[in-house]
């Protein structure tokens, strides 16, 4: 596979966002009931989509519902490994 430079694969990219301080900050946030202005939970949201498409595309499956696969998605940034949200 060719990648141009500066792209990353979906693999690097996923985990770059399992690495996004201000994205573990504003989740940690959320953990922590606290409530987002417009653009931190539309920044949260944006990145949350991103995630899922990423894993679409490396195969990862997660829950079927959307709050079921958000849930994932949480255990898979705090742990940083995807298979153990398996």
């Amino acid at each position: 596979m060719f990648l141009s430079k500066g792209r990353l694969s979906p693999e690097e990219e996923l985990a770059k966002l399992e690495n996004n301080e201000r994205l573990d900050a504003l989740l940690d946030r959320l953990d922590g009931r606290d409530t987002l202005n417009v653009e931190e939970q539309a920044y949260v949201d944006q990145m949350l989509d991103r995630i899922d498409v990423l894993m679409d595309q490396l195969g990862i499956e997660l829950g079927d519902d959307k709050e079921e696969k958000q849930e994932d998605i949480l255990k898979l940034l705090k742990s940083g490994n995807p298979n153990d949200i398996f």
